[in-house]
């Protein structure tokens, strides 16, 4: 490229283009941290669920254990009484309470069982998911230390590309710098655009012939695209790129 401002201008977006990558890369790790966190969250939920569980069957545990012992202790006195009374009728009275009674131990003591049946497996799942969510831990705290590692890389690499902007800035005069910062602020981020077979790449849009020439054949003038208004270079199509090589190897 013969015009060295031009040159500077389209080395700029290069840059520019480099560093809106970086940045979106750099702003995509928190929420890809944020990802791999959100793993951790669905096996702590698991958890708190068993636990949970554990907690209702241990609950229902002491309750039914309350009512055995709140049963016998009624019948322990309802025995007693028996032993004391004076008629029949209060005999039979007692003995048909001391039954129901036992009844009602046998079907609590039934349902204690069942409880205690399965406490067992539900410590068992919680030390699964705890051995699970340790593993899985282990699994995320390597993933998002590779994260932190790749965001710092950016940053640096970042931190070098904003040094190259600004030195290259500097060559560039006031005018064409601020038309650049302009469009590349408005024209997502792209200001500068080639022009390949008389279409700005920018916006696709094509230029008359006459123009297209100037923009192709200029040594020292700079030019924008009269329709989306970056800064155009030419840029030759691939059949062209291959026509001069072609040349040049014949030529050797």
């Amino acid at each position: 490229m013969k015009n060295l401002e031009l040159s500077a201008l389209v080395n700029l977006q290069s840059i520019d283009s480099k560093i809106y990558k970086l940045n979106e890369l750099i702003n995509q790790i928190p929420e890809q941290v944020d990802e791999q966190n959100e793993t951790l969250v669905v096996f702590d939920n698991k958890m708190k669920e068993v636990q949970e569980e554990v907690s209702i069957a241990e609950k229902a545990q002491k309750d039914f254990e309350g009512q055995i012992q709140m049963l016998n202790e009624k019948l322990k006195e309802a025995r007693s009484k028996q032993a004391m009374v004076k008629t029949n009728n209060e005999y039979n009275a007692l003995s048909n309470e001391i039954e129901n009674d036992k009844k009602k131990i046998d079907l609590i003591e039934e349902s204690l069982l069942e409880k205690l049946e399965i406490l067992p497996d539900l410590q068992e799942k919680i030390r699964d998911v705890e051995s699970e969510l340790k593993v899985e831990g282990q699994k995320v705290s390597v993933k998002i230390e590779e994260l932190n590692s790749k965001k710092k890389s950016y940053e640096e690499e970042l931190n070098n590309l904003i040094e190259e902007k600004n030195n290259l800035s500097s060559t560039i005069s006031k005018n064409w710098l601020n038309l650049y910062e302009t469009l590349l602020e408005g024209k997502r981020s792209l200001a500068v655009s080639p022009i390949v077979e008389r279409n700005c790449q920018g916006c696709k849009m094509s230029e008359t012939l006459q123009r297209f020439f100037e923009i192709r054949d200029s040594e020292d003038s700079i030019f924008t695209c009269s329709h989306c208004g970056r800064i155009l270079y030419y840029k030759e199509t691939e059949i062209e790129e291959t026509s001069i090589s072609a040349q040049d190897e014949v030529q050797r």
